[in-house]
């Protein structure tokens, strides 16, 4: 594990791994043991809540691809939602502070999932004029080449 993690691994072998939090003040242990019948690894004893203090200040735990599932149902509602206001209910959900950049790349992916890709939507533009074009009597479009 990298030194910035709050997760320290107090045992590990192939079959069995236990991790403690860094934090000599918080008392969180989680055993896991991998299980060869299925192949998968279990959590066989999850001791206490995690309450290391600093965790809620650590930033870079908090990946924009997290924020992006944080703030989809505000981008749902209004893509046109800005950043500072998007940093504004990360700090309220969230408990902390993130920066302009990563609420900007989370606002970015939020709109991908909601959306899907510009370049696609794009493209799919002129026929979603045609058929605007055939349903409303009146109404046309012309495609003008730069």
């Amino acid at each position: 594990m990298s030194k910035e993690a709050n997760d320290k691994t107090h045992l590990s072998n192939p079959t069995k791994l236990i991790v403690i939090c860094n934090d000599d003040s918080c008392a969180w242990r989680c055993r896991a043991s991998f299980i060869l019948e299925s192949k998968q690894w279990e959590i066989r004893n999850l001791c206490e809540p995690y309450s290391n203090p600093s965790i809620s200040q650590d930033r870079a735990k908090l990946s924009y691809l997290l924020i992006s599932k944080s703030i989809h149902n505000l981008i749902e509602n209004d893509p046109s939602t800005s950043v500072p206001t998007l940093i504004t209910h990360i700090k309220r959900t969230e408990g902390y502070t993130t920066t302009y950049h990563k609420a900007w790349l989370a606002k970015q992916k939020a709109i991908k999932g909601i959306y899907d890709d510009w370049e696609r939507s794009y493209h799919n533009l002129p026929r979603l004029l045609q058929a605007m074009q055939q349903f409303f009597l009146g109404w046309w479009w012309r495609r003008k080449h730069c």
